[in-house]
């Protein structure tokens, strides 16, 4: 029988979830959240470089834009 919880598992991550994870790390790098580990700007720049969804939203392509903002006032 299969599991297909973990087939999903294997599968990666979609834009959504990408974006998701995004916001997420930068609002953690903004508070200073204890629980950021080694999250960035950067690694959150990354992360919507990396999200094809992002061209074509222009919600999403702001907030691209502030997160580059921030990286590089940091």
């Amino acid at each position: 029988m299969k599991c297909w919880i973990c087939e999903a598992a294997a599968l990666p991550p979609t834009d959504n979830l990408r974006f998701a994870a995004a916001v997420a790390e930068t609002a953690m790098v903004l508070r200073d959240s204890p629980y950021r580990g080694s999250a960035s700007f950067a690694g959150a720049a990354e992360l919507l470089r990396e999200c094809g969804s992002v061209l074509g939203d222009p919600y999403k392509e702001e907030f691209l834009y502030l997160v580059n903002l921030l990286e590089r006032g940091r």
